[in-house]
């Protein structure tokens, strides 16, 4: 294989909450269709108002894509979890930001940096 990709995601934008009040989310990261990570981590949930935001800091290293999804969960129940939407990163496709956005929800923006 060749040289991997490594981005972070630093930082987590609300544009508007899904909901009245605030959304409960949480994010998975999963690189070239191996295991997901999960942040927060096990069952933790980041509570975002719109204008809220969320310092992440999470590095990820791919070597085709790196898929990274935003759900919103108002419980901690499997069959509660509302999926907001997703972006596929590729080595060719780095942008520095990233709408995240549920046609008539929610609207979040992810802020990229690639790394060296």
């Amino acid at each position: 294989m060749g040289k991997k990709t490594s981005i972070t995601v630093t930082r987590i934008k609300c544009n508007k909450a899904s909901e009245a009040g605030h959304d409960e989310i949480f994010v998975t990261f999963q690189a070239d269709g191996g295991f997901r990570t999960r942040l927060p981590r096990l069952v933790g949930r980041q509570s975002m108002a719109t204008g809220d935001s969320w310092d992440i800091n999470h590095t990820a290293e791919f070597h085709n894509d790196l898929q990274v999804m935003l759900f919103e969960s108002d419980s901690l129940h499997i069959v509660n979890i509302d999926y907001l939407g997703s972006f596929a990163f590729t080595p060719l496709d780095v942008p520095s930001e990233v709408a995240i956005i549920k046609p008539d929800d929610a609207q979040y923006t992810l802020y990229v940096t690639r790394n060296a």
